[in-house]
């Protein structure tokens, strides 16, 4: 799968990866409204699943730093994926201008997170014949059974017993793919306001965090049924809020952490440039051309509850933590800071 070290190591997500444009312009040719709506039934899990992703990892305790106290962080996360979630009903009642190969009515395909196992074919019916191709595959095509994200992130004390983060990916361009990413967060401890809570060996806070990613692949010379042109992409822009509730032990080496929230997200993913159909595709469906023909968009409104631990060893810190949420998450960080 053409980029797929550049996607897991740079946190773009599976949208961007390049096996699908090409049958994602293919739809085009049986018109803008059936290439949106197979569009938004495969794409959309992976942007739900990389929002999930996209809000884990942002705190490791529930006490926040000293003033001026700082940790950097490089984080790396690892949305997991369900059967349920792989796979949609594909209805040609609900398109206009295709049918499968094999005369079924309707059946279950990949999304972009599953696998066609054999190959979908489609027939998108013209005039004067019909257009023939294979339904995209997806992640687990290639044994791949989560979305990921990683990013760095820096945290620094403030006063008032708060803590400022920031998350950010500079933006990096590796062939076709461009993207990047920036995020903010909040955490302010309750306990140090608290005398009878400052004794115990426990910490609560609260902290509220957003994160926004934007990511671009380029579809010029990917589709045999359209003319090329320079402002062929695919464009997809994350937004994600996590609000939660944290919990820690205070030990000196060792501790676990524990939230309970709420985070909601929206993601568009939209087809930019010209698009208009090669001689021999035009013989069969003549539909001109097309100018940013449709973006699809999802959004993610769920519980989250996670556990996690942290080993602190001077300078050095590493944490592991699990959520609990729409996509569930596996999440690993690496830190290095006083505090």
């Amino acid at each position: 799968m053409k980029s797929l070290f550049f996607t897991c190591l740079f946190s773009i997500s599976v949208v961007l990866t390049t096996s699908a444009q090409d049958e994602v312009i293919s739809f085009l040719a049986s018109g803008v409204e059936d290439a949106q709506t197979f569009t938004q039934d495969y794409m959309s899990p992976s942007t739900d699943a990389l929002i999930n992703g996209l809000t884990s990892n942002w705190y490791n305790s529930g006490q926040v730093k000293n003033t001026l106290g700082f940790e950097i962080s490089i984080i790396g996360n690892a949305s997991l994926t369900t059967s349920d979630q792989k796979s949609f009903n594909l209805n040609t009642a609900d398109y206009s201008n295709i049918s499968f190969k094999n005369g079924q009515s309707s059946q279950m395909v990949a999304t972009v997170l599953g696998e066609n196992d054999p190959d979908v074919t489609m027939l998108i019916n013209g005039t004067n014949g019909n257009l023939e191709f294979d339904l995209p595959q997806g992640l687990a095509s290639e044994g791949i059974d989560f979305v990921p994200s990683a990013f760095i992130q820096a945290s620094v004390g403030l006063p008032l017993h708060t803590e400022v983060k920031f998350r950010f990916l500079p933006e990096v361009n590796e062939e076709d793919i461009r993207s990047s990413l920036y995020g903010l967060g909040l955490q302010h401890e309750f306990t140090k306001w608290i005398p009878f809570l400052k004794e115990l060996p426990l910490a609560i806070s609260g902290f509220v965090g957003y994160t926004n990613f934007k990511g671009q692949a380029n579809l010029t010379d990917v589709s045999p049924f359209v003319i090329n042109y320079d402002d062929q992409l695919l464009d997809v822009e994350v937004n994600s809020w996590h609000v939660a509730a944290i919990a820690s032990t205070k030990w000196k080496t060792f501790n676990f952490y524990s939230s309970l929230g709420f985070i909601s997200g929206d993601a568009t993913t939209a087809l930019k440039g010209t698009y208009e159909f090669n001689d021999a595709s035009q013989d069969i469906i003549d539909l001109g051309q097309f100018k940013d023909p449709f973006e699809v968009t999802s959004s993610v409104d769920s519980m989250k509850a996670l556990i996690g631990a942290k080993l602190k060893l001077g300078f050095f810190r590493i944490n592991a933590e699990y959520s609990f949420q729409q996509f569930n998450t596996a999440s690993l960080a690496i830190n290095f800071g006083i505090k």
